[in-house]
């Protein structure tokens, strides 16, 4: 059986397809609506969050279940959940599989939603691309 996966984070790395599946796939771009990505400096990774009206740019692979079930234990039950979401693509609106960001196995509070700022205390959405640029600067 074969999966539409929603992938948005680590998982849109090839290097990372390499390590877990020995190969990679092709990711085609595709659009999340109703979510965000967020990251918080209390974790080492990006999550997905509902947040009404955000759109969430990212894209998706066409995988096997033994893949499936290597990316359910490399995202982790106390961190992830995998449920179906609506995605669209450039062939139109289409069901997918996608890791929803949880806390001790709960639904994350409000206070996770979006990229966390300390000048401003607040979340805002959060800019993968921008994210990056802002890594390598910091990188040596």
């Amino acid at each position: 059986m074969q999966y539409c996966l929603f992938i948005y984070g680590t998982l849109m790395d090839l290097e990372i397809h390499e390590i877990l599946f020995g190969k990679t796939f092709p990711i085609k771009p595709a659009v999340l609506e109703d979510y965000m990505i967020c990251h918080h400096d209390d974790f080492d990774y990006f999550f997905l969050r509902p947040a009404p009206g955000a759109k969430t740019q990212g894209g998706y692979v066409e995988i096997g279940e033994q893949e499936l079930r290597k990316i359910d234990l490399w995202e982790g039950r106390e961190e992830y959940e995998r449920t179906t979401v609506k995605i669209q693509t450039k062939h139109g609106v289409q069901f997918a599989q996608a890791y929803i960001g949880l806390m001790d196995g709960k639904p994350l509070p409000e206070k996770y939603i979006g990229k966390y700022s300390k000048r401003t205390r607040k979340m805002q959405q959060l800019d993968l691309m921008e994210w990056r640029k802002e890594q390598k600067k910091i990188q040596p």
